[in-house]
């Protein structure tokens, strides 16, 4: 049974953790949940999708509570709150994945290339900031 289960997984893709670092620092917060939420499914967890969503919802209201915290005045390179975010982010990948993902790799497991964790966090930056282009002009229009 057991081996049925582990061939089973084997056959699975996953995100490596430098891929979804890469991820991470292009598209933010989501990046993170929707590759965690989906190498939990590969790995057969699924029981860890919904928390992985709502730690990232979570995760992305701490980083704009944060970043609108900050004045003005406090010279802070905008980067520097991706990098901060994505080590966190990371932590947490080791933390819940890590020994998976390794377990799963060891095992001859499928990998997704850096390429499309690189895409995937491109097309989510492209969303985000279109909603916010989109929130501002909305506001604009409002005044």
């Amino acid at each position: 049974m057991q081996d049925e289960i582990l061939s089973a997984t084997s056959q699975n893709k996953v995100y490596k953790e430098g891929s979804m670092a890469i991820a991470i620092l292009l598209g933010g917060p989501f990046v993170v949940g929707y590759l965690m939420a989906h190498n939990f499914k590969q790995l057969n967890q699924p029981e860890k999708i919904k928390r992985t969503w709502l730690y990232s919802t979570i995760g992305f209201i701490i980083l704009l509570g944060g970043a609108a915290a900050i004045p003005e005045s406090v010279p802070i390179p905008n980067l520097a709150y991706n990098f901060v975010f994505a080590m966190v982010a990371l932590f947490f990948v080791q933390k819940y994945q890590g020994k998976h993902l390794k377990q799963h790799i060891e095992e001859g497991g499928a990998v997704y290339s850096t390429w499309r964790a690189a895409g995937i966090g491109v097309l989510c930056m492209v969303v985000c900031v279109s909603i916010a282009l989109l929130s501002l002009y909305l506001a604009d229009q409002l005044r």
